[in-house]
């Protein structure tokens, strides 16, 4: 988790409202978009696609945006 208080990360990763949460790689590529809320178990269901797309071999590029409603 991340806290930005002046908002500049924010900017730089084009946050147009609130609330909006990204799933970021160690490396910074961001692998989801969140608009809206996201419940805990809608996070964990998006971890889970995250890591098998890894053990698959795919990437979740950051045009994806996941629906966590």
């Amino acid at each position: 988790m991340v806290v930005d208080p002046d908002g500049r990360t924010a900017l730089e990763y084009g946050v147009t409202g609130v609330p909006e949460s990204y799933l970021v790689a160690p490396d910074g590529t961001v692998l989801i978009k969140i608009e809206g809320g996201v419940t805990a178990s809608a996070l964990d269901d998006l971890l889970e696609q995250v890591q098998v797309a890894d053990v698959d071999g795919e990437h979740l590029g950051d045009d994806d945006e996941a629906d966590a409603s």
